[in-house]
């Protein structure tokens, strides 16, 4: 069979390489390549000006503002010393607000004796009935007096240096949000959370930083994000609903702020580790994502609104064009060679994966020149083997929710929101 195949590779003309090749066009990876390429090139030539220019401003000198993080939480017992201990006591001028979401687990018993055993100025808010995340953000701003407030989940633990990093970018007063990057904290522990680091890799560590650099970033990751206090009160706070992180990064996208992302604030954090879980997680993810940029926030491609901008138009473009065109057209060409088959299908869908591979190499090699610990990333990157099967089945996740959020909503009956927020919500 390998020989059969090896023999009808080398009988292709260039016309039919061409043809096969452009197919590729259709992954998310080579577009992924491209733009590591084009973002490398970028920062060795930003490298080498500095070199021979050097900047002489004082942007080297330290900047501390004033930080107040909210951990929001609902049973979330297992987790949240870790967090804590990954915050407390890492950056000077810091204030901690944990709120315990209607837990019914010790969460707010363990955060109390964590308190009491370090002596930590933690302030422990509690709520008598669950809300979601939005909700315990909103309570908690009402305690918050910092310059910058941050976010973080109670299953994700931060790198040392990471909130002094993550503040540096407000040095602009025209920032107003910056992501931090995300990455897995176990990421060999089976086939799948291997495959997820392998896209957080792509996709956050270095994906965000060519989107940060168009300006097109679409959300500030929920796990990990800080807020100008000022410009959150400004947009009202977080709107309680599915998907409150995209919509606040929207939100204030249309007042006018910058979003940026900090490459080096690493959050680590927990992924689904079942099939189940993973399935139910990326549903909610895609339909929020059609409901904040299909209906909420189409509004930021329109030339006639006050807060038009071309950034904002070219950051719609690539979710349209990139992430739901391009999806449906790689479902509708597969539907068509299932229908059709040739006596080379096989062979083509072998010399696709292998391309494939190839590309995806490719970029992870160009990944590690930005990585810090290269021997982990190094092991992530392994990953690449199984990536085509990985997101041919998160695009059939991903065509499934978005259809089921275009036609019936169903971002308004997920259960990641308690059923009297859902009933509440206003459903755009």
């Amino acid at each position: 069979m390998l020989t059969d195949w090896i023999h009808w590779l080398t009988s292709l003309s260039l016309e039919t390489h061409f043809w096969l090749l452009s197919l590729l066009l259709l992954a998310d990876v080579v577009r992924y390549a491209l733009s590591y390429t084009l973002m490398a090139v970028y920062d060795a030539a930003r490298a080498f000006t500095r070199r021979i220019r050097p900047n002489r401003r004082t942007l080297n000198r330290p900047y501390i503002p004033s930080v107040c993080v909210i951990m929001s939480g609902h049973n979330e017992e297992s987790g949240v010393v870790a967090t804590l201990a990954s915050v407390w006591g890492s950056y000077p001028n810091l204030k901690i607000i944990v709120v315990d979401d209607g837990s019914t687990d010790q969460t707010a018993a363990r955060t109390a004796q964590f308190t009491a055993d370090r002596n930590a100025d933690v302030r422990l808010l509690r709520k008598p009935a669950r809300g979601g995340k939005a909700s315990s953000y909103n309570f908690a701003m009402r305690y918050a007096d910092a310059d910058i407030v941050i976010t973080i989940d109670c299953d994700s633990t931060l790198a040392p240096g990471a909130i002094y990093r993550i503040v540096q970018p407000f040095r602009d007063p025209r920032v107003g949000v910056v992501s931090g990057n995300v990455e897995v904290r176990r990421p060999m522990t089976n086939t799948l959370t291997w495959m997820q680091a392998h896209e957080y890799l792509l996709g956050i560590s270095v994906g965000r930083r060519l989107s940060s650099l168009l300006g097109t970033m679409v959300v500030a990751s929920g796990a990990f994000a800080a807020f100008r206090r000022e410009a959150v009160n400004r947009v009202g706070g977080w709107d309680v609903g599915p998907g409150e992180d995209s919509d606040i990064t929207l939100r204030l996208r249309k007042a006018g702020h910058r979003i940026m992302f900090a490459p080096r604030a690493t959050c680590l954090t927990d992924v689904p580790t079942t099939w189940g879980r993973f399935f139910r997680q990326r549903c909610r993810w895609n339909r929020s994502q059609v409901r904040e940029l299909s209906r909420k926030h189409l509004d930021l491609a329109y030339p006639t609104t006050h807060f038009f901008r071309w950034t904002n138009l070219l950051m719609m473009v690539d979710v349209w064009v990139f992430q739901v065109l391009r999806l449906y057209a790689i479902l509708l060409y597969l539907g068509w060679v299932i229908i059709h088959p040739t006596p080379h299908t096989w062979s083509t869908l072998v010399y696709v994966y292998l391309m494939y591979i190839l590309v995806s190499a490719y970029g992870g090699l160009l990944i590690l020149g930005y990585c810090d610990n290269r021997r982990k990333h190094l092991r992530v990157c392994a990953a690449c083997v199984l990536i085509p099967f990985y997101h041919f089945v998160r695009r059939l996740i991903c065509a499934f929710s978005m259809t089921g959020e275009v036609l019936f909503r169903r971002s308004y009956h997920d259960a990641f929101y308690p059923r009297r927020v859902r009933a509440a919500t206003w459903r755009w």
